[in-house]
Formats: structure tokens, C-alpha cells, sequence
């Protein structure tokens, strides 16, 4: 929700931030793929203020190895 409708919740980056400075203490590889996608959707509507912690979200995923669907959506993401 916060990646569709980014841009008319203000506070939608900063509660994303909150889930990715909280990375490593997620467990689910699914919900990991979801914050992925979201905070790239959330990119392409607010770019200024979420390209640092998509930054920090693409490094901590491309070195997570517990999901290869996970670490292979990243490695593209970051090639985008």
C-alpha cells in the first residue's frame, strides 16, 4: 500500500525506513521481497527521499543469501 500510494501518504518513506534500517531481524523472505518492491515503486514516485535507503535496502539484499529469489530481484533492481 505504502508503495502504490507513496505519493499521497507523506510519511510513506520514513515508515519504510523503519522496516529497512530493521532488515536483518526479518525473517521471511516474502515479506523481504515485498519491502523490495515497495520501497522501488515508492522510488519511482519519490525519488529524492528514498534513494538512500533503497541504496542500503539493495546492499542488504544483495548480500542476503537465505533467499535466491530475493538476492536475484535485487541484483536487478540495482542494475536498473
Amino acid at each position: 500500500l505504502v508503495g502504490e500510494c507513496g505519493d499521497v501518504v507523506p510519511e510513506a518513506p520514513y515508515s519504510l525506513e523503519k522496516l529497512i534500517d530493521s532488515y536483518d531481524t526479518i525473517k521471511d523472505a516474502d515479506v523481504k521481497i515485498a519491502l523490495l518492491m515497495s520501497t522501488m515503486k515508492l522510488f519511482f514516485l519519490r525519488p529524492p527521499e528514498v534513494q538512500g535507503m533503497l541504496g542500503r535496502l539493495l546492499q542488504k539484499a544483495t548480500e542476503d543469501v537465505s533467499s535466491q529469489d530475493l538476492h536475484d530481484r535485487a541484483l536487478l533492481y540495482y542494475r536498473l
